[in-house]
Formats: C-alpha cells, sequence, structure tokens
C-alpha cells in the first residue's frame, strides 16, 4: 500500500525547515516568557494514531480516520500546531506520526500545560476512542489488565520470523 503513503509539511516549516522553524520557536519563547527554556524542557510533541491491523485497508476508511484525528486535535489540544504530518499504509498497521509543538497565546512553550501527565494521556487516549466509535474501533484493553510488557523490535522482528518457519514448515509438509 506503498501509493497511499502521504507527508504533509506545514508551509512556514516546509520554507524554513523544522530546525530553523523550533529555534525561531525557543526565541520566542524565551524572549516572552522573559527567561531561558530549560534544557530538559519538551518542545516538540509527536503523536502516533493508529489503528487494529485487522481492520481490512480501504482508502475511504482511511481518510475518515483521518479526519477525526484532525477533529480530536482541534478539540483536545487547540494549543497545538501542526508542523508535519506522515502516514504510512505499508506497514503492519494504517498509522500517522503527527508532529508539532503547543504554543499558548503569548508563542510560548506549553507542551506539558496542553499534555499533561500519564493519567491525562490516558483520558487523551479514551477520548479520542470516544472520536472514532462511529467507525466501529473501540480502546484497547488497558495494559494494567492484559499485564502486557512492551515488546522490542528485535523481538517482534523475530516472533514473525519464527511464525514465518513455522509456516513454511507447514507448507513443506502439505498441512
Amino acid at each position: 500500500m506503498t501509493e497511499y503513503n502521504f507527508t504533509h509539511i506545514a508551509k512556514k516549516i516546509e520554507n524554513e525547515g523544522i530546525s530553523a522553524s523550533l529555534k525561531g520557536i525557543i526565541k520566542n519563547h524565551n524572549e516572552n516568557a522573559g527567561r531561558q527554556l530549560r534544557k530538559d524542557a519538551s518542545i516538540g510533541v509527536e503523536m502516533i494514531f493508529s489503528y487494529s491491523p485487522s481492520v481490512p485497508f480501504s482508502a475511504p476508511f482511511v481518510k475518515e480516520y483521518q479526519k477525526c484525528i484532525f477533529s480530536f486535535l482541534k478539540k483536545e489540544f487547540p494549543q497545538f500546531r501542526l508542523m508535519r504530518l506522515d502516514l504510512h499504509c505499508d506497514e503492519n498497521s494504517v498509522h500517522w506520526h503527527v508532529v508539532g509543538v503547543c504554543l499558548d497565546n503569548q508563542k510560548k512553550i506549553c507542551t506539558r500545560q496542553t499534555l499533561g501527565g500519564p493519567a491525562e494521556m490516558r483520558k487523551h487516549q479514551d477520548n479520542f476512542a470516544l472520536e472514532v466509535a462511529h467507525l466501529g474501533l473501540s480502546r484497547g484493553i488497558p495494559k494494567k489488565q492484559t499485564h502486557r510488557r512492551h515488546e522490542t523490535k528485535n523481538e517482534w522482528q523475530r516472533r514473525l520470523e519464527i511464525q514465518k518457519e513455522a509456516q513454511r514448515a507447514l507448507d513443506d509438509i502439505g498441512l
């Protein structure tokens, strides 16, 4: 599904480049805040939106899901400024990388105030599930209930390779 992959870069960002734009945003923040931004401050934000790979690929569904992403961002994070959007359709599950910054009315960076901590992020995820419910999608089971742990990329690739080897063995014996 590579032909459906898509990248959108905001016009100002495309003209200046992401690094130069971020330097300008930091400079504006420092001038408006009257102090230097902390070295460990969160500046850029990347959010990944995806749905289950069990949902069959459909271009209209992808478009509708993307509309839900934009609607959700406007409602949930009005201070979020989109810098870049990448749609990947050629991987196991269709997903979007949404990259931007959170700026208040004085052009100061306000990532923590906008996104909150882990509890607030779970609420945002719950709210997004409500946003896409009309598409027949629902929120995944919380990690606390499943007791699953994150699978590294190497573990995932090895698991897929084992599955392929097992399938080849079954094919060889005619099963």
